[in-house]
């Protein structure tokens, strides 16, 4: 079950738009608070006892955004708080919007009007951070970073020790990572930056056999490899002061602002931090100390790029600043320098990585070098868009399918390279951990009209690893899938699809004779062109009521039937009751059972639960049912 919810400010200022939060039946105003404060971004370390609820049917979630402001800014929320121990379906019954409400910020009574949120203020925050208050080497030991990582409000987000579900991969975050793990894959560097590829192996050789051999002490062994370490990167790192007290192994930077950082340990046993915080720590002193970060870090993204070196191995990281947060992310395994690691696969490793953090390097260092230098006269984005994809255009997709062979998910003829541009506005795939998880679906709105679609129009946006564009195409052609309006592979392996959003699409709740005949003759037909969608249970068909229609959403393990495989043996119990398949190949008998099941559940559950509609109202919308999977790679666009 699901209901609409909105936060505000303290002083009325609506946060982002309406969201559905789902609960199970039963919950208590109290528990979905509690579930609500620990999932939302922009509720992320609010005392959860001084977060009011209120309600009024009146307020709406199909209110415009003035609409809604200004029926906020005239409610009396004295009369509207709703009580903790009543029961949420009691309480939205009714319709309208459940209202979570910011506490006031801790502060001095001040005569002022509340200023708007300001790049200073994400750095003010920073300074009174643990991160950038404490000396990194302090900061990483294991006692004081485990203590810090149980601070909500403070923690790295590194997914440790929980996994950091409401912040988007890395890839999209900054696409140069993306680029990265592309190049470490495949070990194809790009086209605009030369690389002497014989030259970095034998400098790459060199900083092996370095590293390999022991040394007395740490400095000894960073003093070896700082200048091994220069003859391969573009811009030189030094060891030296970021900022008091934070003296850095090595280090380069833009304006002040860390750029690569690298952290030496002669070996194992001589360990008494984790090297990967200490990094954070050093970048995070580099950026409370720069008067450009100051201007910089609530308006853009601060990327770095982090060298972990550990006797005989070494590790790459990103870092990248998200408002005042650290996201911390392993770019590569630990890799080895060792002769033994000569074999084909392991040294080819540690070349691409090598080559990668070349190329990565000079990325970040431009983009650093052109953020200094911009104008900041742009509009601030709301805190919890630092979380999100910082995707902002994509290729428009004018149809189209790839030929048999051609990368999956790839498809569309664009050969001028029109594109659609967008704004992402807020998470769209839930509430709950398990929701998130690996459900990078977001709804957003065009910045640049496109045809039959005016600017401001409200879109969806997906993130996919695989997407089958051709059975997306041919639903859609049947009038049984959104429409698409763009998409395009990014770096990172990544596929980013831009659709149609309707809000009244909602998953099927009992489907009448005439639906029932509809949704099998569709997966007949698909099935008759040779495809299979894997998929089908009830979460992932909608009915339409605006057109008195349904569609089939989910194309991310569609393909050729008895070639797509799923990606993993994780799945939901409704994929695998009756399987006899003993890999992981997906056939049309697949299909056939999965959408029996669904249906015959879907009969039963209406002889349970006759009020069909009162259920339907506030099933969710576009988003996870109870019928949802928890599988990776698995998202409901």
């Amino acid at each position: 079950m699901s209901v609409w919810c909105l936060i505000i400010e303290d002083d009325r200022t609506v946060v982002g738009e309406p969201f559905k939060a789902h609960f199970h039946p039963g919950l208590d105003i109290e528990d979905l608070k509690i579930q609500v404060v620990a999932t939302r971004p922009t509720l992320a370390g609010a005392d959860t006892t001084l977060v009011s609820v209120h309600h009024n049917a009146t307020i709406r979630p199909d209110l415009d955004y003035d609409q809604l402001r200004a029926a906020i800014s005239e409610h009396d929320f004295t009369k509207s708080r709703v009580s903790p121990i009543k029961i949420v379906t009691e309480v939205a019954s009714g319709g309208g919007l459940l209202i979570f409400k910011k506490p006031a910020p801790p502060q001095k009574a001040s005569l002022k009007r509340p200023l708007p949120p300001s790049a200073s203020n994400e750095h003010e925050n920073l300074q009174k951070t643990k991160i950038a208050r404490h000396a990194p080497s302090d900061m990483a030991k294991p006692a004081r970073y485990a203590s810090i990582q149980m601070d909500p409000s403070e923690r790295i987000l590194d997914d440790r020790p929980t996994p950091d579900v409401i912040v988007a991969p890395i890839a999209l975050l900054y696409s140069p990572f993306g680029e990265f793990e592309d190049i470490f894959t495949n070990g194809v560097p790009p086209t605009d930056i030369h690389v002497d590829l014989r030259k970095m192996e034998e400098n790459i050789d060199a900083l092996a056999a370095a590293m390999c051999r022991f040394y007395i002490d740490e400095a000894t062994r960073r003093l070896a490899g700082i200048p091994l370490l220069n003859a391969i990167l573009e811009f030189p790192i030094r060891a030296g002061d970021v900022a008091k007290p934070a003296r850095s192994d090595g280090h380069c930077d833009v304006g002040g602002m860390i750029s690569t950082i690298v952290d030496w340990k002669d070996a194992f046993a001589n360990i008494s931090t984790y090297p990967h915080a200490r990094c954070v720590g050093y970048v995070a002193h580099s950026h409370v100390a720069s008067d450009k970060a100051k201007d910089l870090c609530g308006r853009q993204i601060l990327p770095a790029l982090a060298m972990t070196f550990l006797g005989d191995l070494v590790q790459f990281h990103a870092i990248v600043l998200l408002g005042h947060r650290y996201r911390a992310v392993g770019l590569t395994p630990a890799l080895s320098f060792s002769l033994w690691a000569t074999n084909v696969t392991q040294r080819k490793q540690l070349y691409n990585a090598f080559i990668a953090a070349y190329i990565l390097q000079q990325r970040i260092h431009w983009d650093l070098q052109t953020y200094a230098n911009s104008h900041q006269d742009q509009d601030l984005p709301r805190h919890d868009r630092f979380f999100h994809p910082s995707v902002t255009e994509i290729l428009a997709y004018s149809g189209g399918v790839p030929d048999e062979g051609d990368t999956p998910g790839e498809g569309g003829d664009n050969a001028n390279k029109d594109t659609i541009k967008f704004t992402i506005s807020d998470h769209f795939a839930g509430t709950g951990e398990e929701t998130f998880r690996n459900r990078h679906l977001y709804r957003a709105t065009l910045t640049a009209a496109r045809p039959s679609y005016p600017c401001g129009t409200k879109i969806l946006v997906k993130f996919s690893r695989r997407y089958c564009m051709k059975l997306h195409d041919f639903c859609y052609h049947k009038r049984h899938a959104p429409k698409v309006l763009g998409f395009e592979k990014l770096p990172g392996g990544w596929f980013a699809t831009a659709m149609e959003y309707l809000a009244d699409a909602e998953p099927i709740t009992y489907p009448n004779p005439e639906q029932h005949d509809q949704v099998k003759r569709l997966v007949k037909d698909f099935h008759d062109e040779g495809f299979v969608h894997g998929d089908l249970r009830a979460a992932n068909i909608l009915f339409n009521k605006s057109s008195n229609n349904f569609w089939l959403i989910d194309f991310d393990w569609g393909g050729k039937a008895d070639k797509v495989a799923y990606p993993t043996w994780f799945l939901h119990k409704e994929l695998l009751n009756g399987r006899e398949s003993k890999d992981l190949i997906i056939h049309k008998v697949d299909d056939e059972r999965i959408l029996q099941a669904t249906l015959n559940g879907l009969h039963a559950s209406n002889h349970i639960h006759p009020s069909v509609e009162s259920d339907c109202r506030i099933a969710p919308s576009l988003g996870i049912s109870r019928r949802c999977a928890l599988a990776p790679d698995s998202s409901f666009f």
